[in-house]
């Protein structure tokens, strides 16, 4: 329930003038959780993370967490979120240890950025693309822009749908697989003056949100097919049968994102996006667990025994309400959400092991839909039914989870320091 600025301690002439004492800690209008901001939070999650791996990234078995060094799109995610907490608090460790997880593709870059695309650049790898636009900013290396038009040019390679939304699996279009691409798409457009770019990701997500948003629910679903030989699809909508709360975490934030590399003059553009995200926002609040404040796993059924309250979503969930109010393309109301959301990470997520290291439980694991590469049907298809949504398990310091958490408390800190609070 949540507690009332109270004016405490006031004289008789400083009462009359409307004096109020500092709101209390974890209320709405206060700025700190569980003794910390959430800037420091952000802090002590990612010391956590690099302390563990000795300060490198370089990454070796039985050590916390998967993330390490390399293209692979959680490397990336993690890159990126040090990247904008070094820009937060001023700390270059965080920079540096960020181009560090890059830096394979930054050495093997050169020439005039015309080198072959080597085919290891797919899906799964072109979130690395932001990684190296996102470090252009403070860094001159020539090498930055060679390998980021490496990464632009793999998009070229990409499958795309019969209405050029680009297909994760053949056909197919996967909620979290649109942030490995077309945020990147937005952002070179924006750095290299490639209106057509621009224009391109505004109709891949218009497109993308009328195949995948159910009005009822009010979230999208996990993925879409136009071929019609997928067993998960509906034979008359296309749609999966489920709803993944990672994956609509994903979506989210590929909106949300977006939404920072459309330029001033792209009003029409800038409209349709924000009209978007308060689509996809709207039904937060009401599949928000009352009493934690985080999501389900599978968020639309929250009293399914087993339908664990899960991390990573909740984290991408927090970030999208917290940004989205910071850059007015959401209704502040939406603060007590967000709000809820950070509290109740760090209340029910949070775990100190006995050396005084933070841990972050129960992310999902994984998610997708299909067959699994290079294996043969039908030895593991993935229906996107609820059995199967419960059978990938969850894990500790995720490394979807550690990212995530970091980027929403960076927005979370903008958001309860700068942000006007009315606590009624």
């Amino acid at each position: 329930m949540e507690r009332r600025c109270r004016v405490v301690a006031c004289s008789a002439l400083l009462l009359l003038a409307g004096c109020a004492a500092a709101p209390p800690p974890d209320s709405i209008c206060g700025t700190t959780f569980q003794g910390r901001t959430p800037l420091q939070w952000a802090v002590h999650i990612a010391d956590a993370e690099m302390d563990s791996k000795g300060g490198t990234p370089e990454h070796q078995p039985g050590q916390r967490g998967r993330l390490g060094k390399g293209t692979d799109y959680a490397n990336a995610f993690w890159a990126m979120a040090l990247l904008r907490l070094a820009v937060a608090t001023g700390d270059e460790r965080y920079r540096r240890y960020a181009q560090a997880i890059v830096s394979e593709v930054v050495d093997s870059a050169g020439g005039d950025g015309h080198r072959p695309v080597p085919a290891s650049i797919g899906f799964n790898q072109m979130l690395t693309g932001r990684v190296l636009i996102d470090a252009m900013e403070h860094d001159a290396d020539a090498r930055l822009v060679q390998a980021a038009h490496r990464f632009r040019r793999a998009l070229d390679a990409l499958p795309r749908t019969t209405e050029g939304v680009y297909a994760y699996h053949p056909g197919n279009i996967i909620a979290d697989g649109l942030y490995m691409t077309l945020p990147f798409q937005a952002q070179y457009a924006l750095r290299f003056g490639r209106g057509e770019d621009r224009d391109d990701v505004v109709r891949q997500l218009r497109v993308s949100q009328q195949r995948l948003f159910d009005p009822v629910v009010g979230l999208p679903r996990h993925g879409w097919d136009e071929t019609g030989h997928e067993r998960w699809a509906d034979a008359r909508s296309g749609r999966s049968p489920g709803f993944w709360g990672r994956g609509a975490g994903w979506f989210m934030m590929t909106v949300s994102d977006t939404l920072d590399y459309l330029p001033f003059g792209y009003d029409r553009e800038r409209a349709q996006l924000v009209q978007q995200l308060r689509a996809l926002t709207a039904a937060l609040p009401r599949w928000q667990h009352p009493r934690s404040g985080l999501w389900h796993h599978v968020p639309d059924k929250p009293g399914h025994a087993g339908n664990v309250l899960e991390t990573s979503s909740t984290a991408m969930f927090t970030y999208v309400l917290a940004k989205g109010i910071n850059r007015g393309h959401l209704d502040a109301g939406l603060r007590r959400t967000a709000h809820a959301a950070y509290a109740g990470l760090l209340r029910h997520r949070l775990q100190v092991d006995a050396t005084g290291r933070p841990h972050l439980l129960y992310g999902s694991n994984v998610a997708s839909l299909g067959k699994v590469p290079g294996q043969p049907d039908p030895q593991v298809y993935r229906d996107g039914s609820w059995a199967y949504y419960m059978s990938e398990g969850f894990s500790a310091d995720n490394p979807h989870v550690i990212p995530a958490f970091v980027i929403a408390s960076i927005e979370m800190d903008r958001l309860v320091q700068t942000a006007r609070c009315d606590p009624r």
